[in-house]
C-alpha cells in the first residue's frame, strides 16, 4: 500500500476528529472521501484527481460554502476572504500585472 495514500487518509481522519465529518476510503482503488455539512471532497489518487461536491445551488451560495472549509490550513485563502481586495483585484481583467 502507498504511504502517500495512508498519509492522506490519516490527515482526513485528523480533520474529521477536529472538525467533524466522515471519512471513507478504499485502499485498493486509492480512493478516499471526506464529507461534512453536505460537502464532499473526493480524492482519487489513481487518477490524481480531487473533486469537491457542494449541496448548494447558485454561485454565491457555492462561494459561501467554500469559505467554511480549510482542511487543516492555518490561514484562509485570500481568494475567499469577504471584503478583502487581493492584489490586482481592482485591475480590470486583461490588465493584470504582466499582461499589459
Amino acid at each position: 500500500m502507498d504511504d502517500t495514500f495512508n498519509g492522506l487518509v490519516d490527515k482526513l481522519d485528523d480533520i474529521a476528529d477536529d472538525h467533524g465529518g466522515k471519512v471513507r476510503d478504499d485502499d485498493r482503488r486509492k480512493y478516499a472521501t471526506y464529507t461534512r455539512d453536505g460537502v464532499t471532497f473526493t480524492f482519487d489518487l489513481t487518477k490524481r484527481r480531487l473533486e469537491i461536491s457542494f449541496g448548494e445551488s447558485g454561485t454565491l451560495a457555492l462561494v459561501d460554502a467554500v469559505r467554511q472549509f480549510q482542511l487543516g490550513n492555518s490561514k484562509p485563502s485570500p481568494m475567499l476572504l469577504a471584503g478583502s481586495n487581493p492584489r490586482g483585484a481592482d485591475v480590470p481583467p486583461g490588465r493584470r500585472r504582466g499582461r499589459e
